[in-house]
Order: C-alpha cells, then structure tokens, then sequence
C-alpha cells in the first residue's frame, strides 16, 4: 500500500503503511530504508539517517539502505 501511495503522490499515508510494516514485521529492512529514503527526500536528514541505519542493523547487507546512507553527505 505504501507504494501506492507513493505514486499516487501521497507521501503521508505511504509513511504511515511504512510504518505500520515497520511494526508488523520489526525485520522488514526494506520499510525502514523506504521511510528513511521519504525522509531524506522531504529534507529531513536526522529522520532519514535513523531509519537507514536501523535498516542495517537487521540487514547489513541491505544494499538500498547503504546507497541512501551514503547520500546523507552529498
């Protein structure tokens, strides 16, 4: 559903669905990249950072969650 969201350009409802697969699957490392990727693009760097970092702490080798860690310097 958040996808959905996302493309119907409704980028509050798509955090919340994130979210709420956040918390139905605490594992799911792709949730949290996507709410951290949200963020970053709504310019929230903090917010941003968190997520992609508690992404990695369930997959470190989440590919995703890395590429958009490293553009929280650029």
């Amino acid at each position: 559903l958040a996808l959905n969201f996302i493309r119907l350009g409704d980028r509050l409802q798509a955090r919340r669905y994130f979210q709420i697969a956040v918390q139905l699957g605490p594992e799911n490392a792709e949730a949290m990249s996507n709410l951290g990727r949200l963020w970053l693009e709504e310019g929230n760097k903090d917010l941003a950072g968190f997520w992609f970092e508690k992404a990695l702490k369930v997959a470190p080798g989440f590919g995703p969650a890395w590429e958009n860690l490293k553009r929280l310097d650029q």
